[in-house]
């Protein structure tokens, strides 16, 4: 008998909000540390948790949970979106965030919210799945490319 995967990958509630706005918290910290461009506003934190709040019960939107001895130890939130009529593929999935909490790294869990993001995706009719993933964060960037993302945009500022 094989042994059950350490974790579950489920669809988010409003239950999940504090823990995922806690994660949250923790992936912008790590990115204001490389990158001072990810530098929050004033009241980031209400907001994000206004915005997560109106995604999890949204009809175009989907919010997933890794859940581990009864902690969220991972997120991902992602819309649909339409991409102007000039393109083949229009119908697309953009992926907002994913985070996995630094001590749940390396179990899987990322690879597990992304393939759940990416069913999600497919049941909606989306023809493409879209991330950013920022230039400074190597180990995503790593992820990334693991799970078989490509690039396609370079997002650059003008300054």
């Amino acid at each position: 008998m094989q042994n059950a995967a350490p974790f579950l990958v489920r669809p988010a509630n409003q239950n999940d909000v504090e823990p995922i706005v806690d994660l949250w918290c923790e992936l912008m910290a790590y990115h204001e540390a490389l990158d001072e461009r990810f530098t929050r506003s004033l009241h980031a934190k209400a907001k994000f948790r206004t915005f997560l709040e109106v995604n999890i019960d949204s009809e175009n939107a989907h919010v997933l949970v890794a859940q581990a001895q009864g902690r969220i130890v991972g997120y991902t939130m992602a819309q649909e979106s339409k991409r102007p009529p000039v393109f083949a593929v229009q119908a697309v999935v953009e992926i907002l965030d994913m985070a996995v909490t630094s001590g749940s790294r390396g179990l899987g869990i990322g690879r597990a919210l992304a393939k759940g993001m990416q069913s999600w995706g497919r049941q909606r009719g989306a023809k493409a799945i879209f991330l950013g993933a920022a230039a400074a964060n190597a180990a995503s960037n790593a992820f990334w490319a693991k799970v078989g993302a490509r690039p396609y945009i370079n997002l650059l500022e003008l300054v």
